[in-house]
């Protein structure tokens, strides 16, 4: 996995989140805010990113994804904005060529 900056106070304030909501462990915790970060990052500077998160049915799906602004920009019709349902991660999905999402507290590992 390449290295990639975490802001901190991201990942502080989704710590947080899953404490307080999820009732989950501070280490987990933590270790789930920078998985989450360094996805978001790796996606936006461009990397075509593996990754496994649990569907609401409880099944595992593995995904590969980016938030590249080309790819963005040609998945994104220009007649509204989209606001997205907090606490849900968002991504272009390069097998289907669609958006794509899970729940962030759902997220399991990134692969490559």
């Amino acid at each position: 996995m390449k290295a990639t900056q975490v802001n901190q106070t991201n990942v502080i304030a989704k710590a947080v989140q899953f404490v307080n909501k999820f009732k989950m462990d501070i280490n987990d915790a933590v270790r789930k805010g920078i998985m989450l970060e360094q996805l978001r990052n790796r996606m936006v500077n461009g990397e075509m990113v593996k990754f496994k998160y649990m569907k609401v049915d409880g099944s595992i799906r593995s995904a590969i994804g980016t938030l590249q602004a080309d790819v963005v920009a040609a998945n994104t019709k220009a007649n509204g904005t989209y606001h997205k349902p907090m606490g849900t991660f968002c991504y272009i999905d390069l097998e289907s060529f669609g958006w794509r999402s899970f729940k962030e507290e759902r997220l399991i590992e990134i692969l490559n």
